[in-house]
Protein backbone atom coordinates (compact mmCIF):
# COMPACT_ATOMS: atom_id res chain seq x y z
CA UNK A 1 0.00 0.00 0.00
CA UNK A 2 1.14 3.52 -1.06
CA UNK A 3 1.30 6.72 1.12
CA UNK A 4 -1.54 7.96 -0.46
CA UNK A 5 -3.53 4.83 0.10
CA UNK A 6 -2.74 5.18 3.87
CA UNK A 7 -3.93 8.60 4.27
CA UNK A 8 -6.67 7.70 2.94
CA UNK A 9 -7.75 4.92 4.68
CA UNK A 10 -6.60 6.67 7.69
CA UNK A 11 -9.41 9.30 6.72
CA UNK A 12 -12.08 7.64 5.78
CA UNK A 13 -11.29 5.25 9.17
CA UNK A 14 -12.30 8.48 11.36
CA UNK A 15 -15.62 9.00 13.01
CA UNK A 16 -17.78 11.18 11.02
CA UNK A 17 -17.19 14.22 12.73
CA UNK A 18 -13.43 14.29 13.03
CA UNK A 19 -13.52 13.24 9.36
CA UNK A 20 -15.44 16.71 8.71
CA UNK A 21 -13.48 18.53 11.09
CA UNK A 22 -9.97 17.62 8.88
CA UNK A 23 -11.58 18.06 5.44
CA UNK A 24 -13.01 21.63 7.01
CA UNK A 25 -9.19 22.57 7.66
CA UNK A 26 -7.84 21.84 4.25
CA UNK A 27 -7.80 24.27 0.70
CA UNK A 28 -10.81 23.59 -1.66
CA UNK A 29 -8.39 21.95 -4.02
CA UNK A 30 -6.84 19.61 -1.22
CA UNK A 31 -10.57 18.73 -0.35
CA UNK A 32 -11.17 18.16 -4.37
CA UNK A 33 -7.89 16.11 -5.02
CA UNK A 34 -9.09 13.21 -2.27
CA UNK A 35 -12.45 13.80 -3.48
CA UNK A 36 -10.78 12.42 -6.74
CA UNK A 37 -8.26 10.01 -5.23
CA UNK A 38 -11.50 8.44 -3.65
CA UNK A 39 -13.32 8.34 -6.70
CA UNK A 40 -10.16 6.75 -8.52
CA UNK A 41 -10.33 4.11 -5.70
CA UNK A 42 -14.13 3.10 -6.18
CA UNK A 43 -13.72 3.27 -9.78
CA UNK A 44 -10.89 0.80 -9.29
CA UNK A 45 -12.77 -1.68 -7.65
CA UNK A 46 -16.54 -1.35 -8.22
CA UNK A 47 -17.16 -4.47 -5.79
CA UNK A 48 -15.63 -2.52 -2.83
CA UNK A 49 -18.89 -1.20 -1.37
CA UNK A 50 -20.02 -4.61 -0.46
CA UNK A 51 -17.41 -6.16 1.09
CA UNK A 52 -19.22 -5.20 4.39
CA UNK A 53 -22.60 -5.90 2.49
CA UNK A 54 -23.12 -9.43 1.33
CA UNK A 55 -27.13 -9.10 1.06
CA UNK A 56 -26.56 -5.43 -1.02
CA UNK A 57 -24.23 -7.69 -3.38
CA UNK A 58 -26.79 -10.59 -3.98
CA UNK A 59 -29.67 -8.13 -4.31
CA UNK A 60 -28.12 -5.09 -5.94
CA UNK A 61 -25.33 -6.75 -8.51
CA UNK A 62 -27.40 -10.83 -8.93
CA UNK A 63 -31.04 -9.57 -8.56
CA UNK A 64 -31.86 -12.10 -5.91
CA UNK A 65 -33.58 -12.06 -2.86
CA UNK A 66 -31.66 -12.90 0.44
CA UNK A 67 -33.81 -15.47 3.02
CA UNK A 68 -32.30 -17.90 5.37
CA UNK A 69 -33.96 -21.26 6.02
CA UNK A 70 -31.76 -22.27 8.53
CA UNK A 71 -33.33 -24.56 11.33
CA UNK A 72 -36.23 -25.77 9.48
CA UNK A 73 -36.24 -29.10 8.03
Amino acid sequence: MGPVAAVLDQLLALDPGRRRAVLGALTPAERAWIAQRITEREAADRYARYRTDPAGFVTELLGETVWSNSGKS
